[in-house]
């Protein structure tokens, strides 16, 4: 229903000296309610994840610095005891940065699936609350005047679409923005994929991220510079190592805020549809020597200038989409005080 209505349905149960009385709730009222449940749950849940992707968006921009060597760049050389010269393979890619790519990609992914599902369930907890009043007025027409529960009730309707308005606006801005960075022609740095797709997905949380260096214990881990002989890596001094990346569990808060969305609107899945699949990109980091097909070099080695630049691209797109979230951030937070209080008036007076 268009804002303008709303208001109007709300408005109108002012007039009704009497909004609830004790009894019996109708399959209606009780219909009610209980959307007004699901809905006030989503968008608390949405109030703490929306800052969590914010948060994991901001956190890429951390890799500047080194994104272009350390994280994505060749390895070091070293002289083999037996006159070889080796580039050594960079296990910081294998066992870290390769979990960045497709988590930085699942960022844009659920913040956009985010957006439209703040838009969609906010609309329909203001709905429900209208529907409720209508059902309660039109239940108690004939009995006695209360004392102040409509009045009550019509003040924290009007605080909750007060702030409803507040993040709407801020959320068609910012559900533009972030349309904009996951399509074709975005203002953003574009990564290195032919065909790629942001779709829901948990997102790698870069402050847990842990690299614990081994020892030079033989392991032919690289590729053979010069001379081009098996023998000079008979004994093989490039450093090993471990790492990992935690994952934060984004993924499920975001599929529930879509699936009540689906439900609250079928219209919508359409909408859904493309981040409900999840992220897919035409890169493969691979594994083994040079196995990072389709961008190794020659002799297997990988093609570190597009490494870099996928790493790259990440650290300089990303802080920009949580700059669009920002704002949402706050508002959010704001909207999903007075659901809480508005729900809690509507069940006290209500049951």
């Amino acid at each position: 229903m268009k804002k303008t209505r709303l208001l109007i349905l709300v408005a109108s149960t002012a007039m009704v000296p009497c909004l609830v009385q004790a009894g019996t709730l109708t399959p209606t009222v009780q219909q009610d309610l209980s959307g007004m449940r699901t809905d006030a749950q989503a968008i608390q849940q949405m109030a703490t994840t929306w800052p969590e992707i914010q948060s994991a968006a901001l956190g890429y921009g951390n890799l500047t610095p080194y994104a272009m060597q350390q994280w994505s760049g060749q390895g070091p050389v070293i002289y083999t005891p037996l006159g070889g010269v080796e580039l050594c393979h960079n296990t910081h890619w294998d066992t870290v940065t390769a979990g960045l790519v497709l988590g930085g990609v699942n960022v844009m992914g659920d913040a956009a699936a985010e957006a439209l599902a703040i838009q969609t369930i906010a609309t329909d907890f203001q709905q429900q609350v209208a529907n409720l009043m209508i059902a309660e007025v039109q239940t108690n027409a004939g009995a006695a005047p209360g004392t102040g529960t409509a009045q009550q009730l019509q003040q924290s309707q009007s605080q909750t679409q007060t702030s409803l308005n507040a993040l709407m606006s801020l959320l068609n801005i910012t559900g533009q923005q972030l349309q904009a960075a996951i399509s074709p022609g975005s203002a953003l740095r574009q990564p290195p994929f032919a065909n790629w797709r942001a779709g829901i997905g948990n997102v790698p949380n870069l402050a847990a991220a842990r690299y614990v260096a081994g020892p030079n214990d033989g392991a032919p881990i690289g590729w053979t510079i010069q001379p081009l002989s098996p023998l000079a890596r008979l004994l093989d001094q490039c450093p090993t190592g471990t790492g990992s990346v935690q994952m934060l569990p984004i993924a499920a808060n975001v599929q529930n805020a879509v699936t009540v969305s689906e439900q609250i609107a079928p219209s919508m899945r359409q909408a859904f549809a493309m981040f409900e699949n999840g992220s897919t990109t035409d890169y493969q980091q691979g594994s083994g020597f040079g196995s990072l097909s389709p961008s190794a070099g020659l002799g297997g080695t990988p093609n570190y200038a597009v490494r870099m630049q996928v790493v790259g691209t990440l650290s300089a797109d990303l802080p920009v989409v949580a700059g669009y979230m920002q704002p949402v951030t706050p508002a959010l937070q704001a909207y999903n005080t007075t659901v809480q209080s508005t729900l809690s008036e509507v069940l006290q007076n209500v049951q």
